[in-house]
C-alpha cells in the first residue's frame, strides 16, 4: 500500500465541463474502489473552459499495481485513465 497521487489535465473540451471530485472513481491492483471528496493542492478549477486547459491533483492511499480513473459528470462515464502505481 502506497499513497499515489494522479495529475489530471483536461484540454480541448467541446464546452464547458464542471469539474467535481466526486465524479472521479478509481479502481486499484486489487480491485478496490475509491471515490475521491477533494483535489488537493491549490484552489482547484471548477470549470473545464470550452477549449481551454486546467490541471488539478487527486491522492488515494492504495495498492502498488494496475488500476484505473473514471470520470463519470453526472453519472454519465466520459473517459478511463488507465495506471500503474509502483512505491520505487
Amino acid at each position: 500500500v502506497t499513497s499515489a497521487t494522479f495529475t489530471i489535465t483536461m484540454s480541448h473540451t467541446s464546452g464547458t465541463v464542471p469539474i467535481r471530485a466526486v465524479d472521479f472513481e478509481l479502481v486499484d491492483g486489487n480491485g478496490k474502489f475509491y471515490f475521491p471528496h477533494a483535489f488537493i493542492g491549490a484552489t482547484p478549477p471548477t470549470l473545464a473552459p470550452q477549449r481551454g486547459t486546467v490541471s488539478f491533483q487527486i491522492t488515494e492511499v492504495m495498492a502498488t499495481g494496475a488500476g484505473s480513473i473514471r470520470w463519470s459528470p453526472g453519472g454519465v462515464p466520459m473517459a478511463t485513465w488507465d495506471f500503474t502505481v509502483e512505491n520505487d
